[in-house]
Formats: structure tokens, C-alpha cells, sequence
């Protein structure tokens, strides 16, 4: 599967959470063939091979790239933003174009919401208004 991504760097890291703990990890950037989407995801230093990270580049890839099948959907950006506890999460943005690709809008989706069933009515939501408008 590594026609489908490559993995452009890999370097050591501490992950933390709220000052509880830390742990030592292997933070590795991927960049996807089809869309050239970067992101970056983590491994426990321990758990790290170079299967493990293969692994996971190839699972983030084929999710990533698979918000390109949502129609109007131009570009994705994965991300971080705090939560309402004041904590990281990790987010997609989305772009999305109208019909016509004169305008275009975007939504961030949270992982936790990273479902067909939530996308779906979001994406076409924002592209019918943005269609909308420009009949306007």
C-alpha cells in the first residue's frame, strides 16, 4: 500500500496529557499519493515498528482520502483545535465547493463524528447553500 502514501519523516516525541503523564513516542508525517494531504499521528515508542507505522499511515490514508468520494468536496486538512475542556482533539476540515465552483465553504469535524452519517448531511447541507446563494 505505500504507493498510496509516503512516509516523509519520522522523529521522537513526548506526548502529555493535561500534565498527567507523559510518554516517549515516534511521531510520523505522512503525505497521501492521490491529494498530497500531510498529517502526523503518533506511536507509543515502545510499539513502534516499521510495520506498526505503515499501518497506521495506511489507515489514516484510505480515511483521509475517502472524503474526496463526498461530492463538492475539494480539500481536507487534518488538524487540532481545544475542546470545550480545554484539550487537543484532533479534527478534519473539510473544503467544500458548490456545483459551479464559484464559491466554497468549509466544516470541521471533530474524529469523535467522523461517520458517513454525520458527514453526509453536512456536506450537502453546506453545498446547497452555497448553490443557493449563487442563485440568489
Amino acid at each position: 500500500m505505500a504507493e498510496t502514501y509516503t512516509i516523509v519523516t519520522q522523529y521522537p516525541d513526548v506526548d502529555t496529557n493535561g500534565g498527567q503523564f507523559a510518554r516517549d513516542v515516534i511521531t510520523v508525517g505522512v503525505l497521501t499519493a492521490a491529494h498530497g494531504i500531510y498529517f502526523e499521528f503518533r506511536v507509543p515508542k515502545k510499539e513502534f515498528t516499521t510495520s506498526v507505522a505503515q499501518g497506521g499511515a495506511n489507515a489514516l490514508t484510505i480515511t483521509y482520502e475517502s472524503f474526496f468520494d463526498y461530492p463538492g468536496v475539494e480539500a481536507v486538512v487534518p488538524g487540532q483545535r481545544l475542546n470545550a475542556a480545554n484539550q487537543l482533539e484532533d479534527v478534519v476540515t473539510l473544503y467544500i465547493v458548490s456545483t459551479s465552483g464559484e464559491s466554497s465553504d468549509f466544516i470541521v469535524i471533530s474524529y469523535r463524528n467522523m461517520t458517513t452519517e454525520y458527514i453526509t448531511p453536512r456536506v450537502k447541507g453546506v453545498r446547497t447553500v452555497l448553490d443557493a446563494n449563487e442563485k440568489a
